[in-house]
């Protein structure tokens, strides 16, 4: 559920990237375990569908959009033109991937973020640039 939108046309002459946090991470993998070192490390590395503001409001990020179908249903419209750091489009198909990958890789390892995902019934991409989750326990 993350790509990377930045062009770093240097990027090619660094060797190390130096992150400073106040507490050591547990995983790289924001999918994994979420506390405050991980999803500080997280923030800056990957992009979810969608951010909170400075006063915790829900506003865009790679989801351009987004609606409610119905009582257990939100439809969100992708940002078109997204990149992943390998160069390749980010799609609906992308976003329904790294939902179904928490509960298949939970069952291996115990993931506190499987609770942000557990009300997902099902998720489907409509479009290359829509993807409609039912169920989908999100405070919008």
């Amino acid at each position: 559920m993350a790509a990377s939108v930045f062009a770093v046309p240097f990027a090619s002459h660094a060797k190390d990237l130096t992150v400073g946090l106040a507490a050591s991470t547990t995983s790289m993998d924001p999918q994994f375990y979420v506390v405050g070192p991980n999803s500080a490390m997280a923030r800056n590395i990957f992009d979810g569908l969608v951010n909170q503001d400075a006063k915790e409001q829900i506003q865009p990020a790679l989801a351009a959009s987004w609606k409610t179908i119905d009582d257990t249903t939100r439809e969100f419209k992708l940002r078109p033109n997204v990149k992943f750091h390998d160069g390749s489009d980010f799609m609906a198909e992308d976003v329904v991937a790294s939902i179904k990958r928490v509960p298949l890789a939970s069952k291996n390892c115990p993931s506190s973020f499987a609770a942000y995902v557990k009300a997902i019934t099902d998720i489907t991409a409509v479009d290359p640039l829509t993807a409609d989750q039912s169920d989908f326990c999100f405070y919008l």
